[in-house]
């Protein structure tokens, strides 16, 4: 008898171990998925795109609840039919019941994140990892389960053998299903956006922000948004130049850069400092702000520091700032009291501004 009780107390831990990070480490996810959105915000009405992709996830998400809830009241329904079968407590099928309440939990997670998107906006988050990490957990905690329920229904002596592997695949298949930020896109957007007119080749902004990828202290880009945070900190110091070559020629300022990072043996000057600082990891969650003019170039500052040059965006910490958007020396946008909270997506429009 005490031999069946510690088989059966040894899957019950691993039944809440799994739980007691399964559920935690979902919600982190989830919650920095949230501070990833698209580079450029879009207009605030609901169109039929805004529809359809609300209904496909919507729909993906209600098919992947049906199945993890049947498969989990089959097995609690087992459970009840038959209490003395040790084997419904053995690990397989514990391991499995704690995937389908994360797959369920996904789906709590999805319906959140579409009510949010919807009240509180801006619907651009319909487009990024907010919308899509709570559906990709439904379907590979179901997934996961349903091979620790093959591998217990029909080859039971290995299911000690399939848990560490069921667990890698877990954690590893969604971040490996992840798209990885294409920066040769971003820089491309960035130059038609920022320097339409510039004709060199974002290839070099590209080459620049993989070489500053690799400097100590650096974190990887994970998002267009960070890219552009990157290279408006590198026009600024380009506009503040000594040189007037690389002043009024973004691309000869890039050519130096690189060329700096090319010598590792060096050490980094300021303007590479301040953009590891830019890269690092956040400790905090924070929001994204961006100031634009399609008709003239305009000097941002926050709390009376320059900061950059329209167009720009950069990701802030949660807090109340001074801002001022100005033109020669004239400010034709100033708070005093601009808050911006954790997961904000703001935009200062200086034309809407102008007479």
């Amino acid at each position: 008898m005490s031999r069946i009780r510690i088989r059966a107390i040894r899957p019950l831990w691993l039944f809440l171990v799994i739980l007691l990070l399964g559920i935690p480490l979902t919600t982190a996810g989830y919650r920095l998925s949230r501070l990833s959105a698209p580079n450029e915000p879009t207009e605030e009405t609901l169109t039929d795109r805004h529809k359809q992709l609300a209904s496909a996830e919507g729909d993906m998400s209600k098919w992947l609840l049906g199945l993890a809830s049947g498969a989990l009241a089959s097995l609690i329904a087992l459970r009840l039919k038959d209490p003395d079968n040790e084997g419904l407590l053995s690990a397989a099928p514990m391991t499995a019941y704690a995937f389908l309440i994360i797959s369920i939990y996904g789906a709590f997670l999805s319906y959140e994140a579409t009510i949010d998107i919807l009240q509180t906006g801006p619907l651009v988050y319909m487009y990024s990892d907010q919308f899509r990490f709570p559906v990709l957990v439904q379907f590979w905690s179901l997934f996961v389960a349903l091979i620790f329920l093959a591998v217990w229904i029909f080859r039971p002596n290995i299911g000690k053998a399939a848990i560490p592997v069921a667990v890698l695949l877990f954690w590893c298949i969604p971040a490996a299903n992840a798209q990885a930020v294409d920066l040769n896109k971003c820089a491309a957007d960035w130059y038609a956006d920022r320097l339409p007119k510039e004709s060199a080749s974002p290839d070099l902004a590209m080459s620049v922000l993989q070489k500053l990828e690799k400097q100590p202290g650096a974190k990887d880009i994970a998002s267009c948004v960070d890219a552009d945070a990157v290279l408006d900190r590198l026009r600024l110091a380009a506009s503040q130049s000594d040189d007037s070559t690389l002043r009024e020629h973004f691309g000869k300022y890039l050519e130096a850069l690189a060329d700096e990072l090319s010598h590792p043996g060096l050490s980094m000057s300021d303007v590479v400092h301040a953009v590891v600082q830019l890269m690092s990891p956040w400790d905090s969650p924070v929001g994204v702000l961006s100031v634009r003019s399609s008709k003239n170039t305009f000097t941002i500052l926050i709390d009376a520091k320059v900061v950059g040059i329209t167009n720009w965006c950069q990701r802030l910490a949660p807090g109340t700032y001074r801002i001022r958007v100005a033109r020669n020396l004239t400010a034709v946008y100033s708070e005093d009291h601009f808050t911006l909270a954790a997961g904000d997506n703001k935009v200062i429009d200086v034309d809407k501004l102008q007479p």
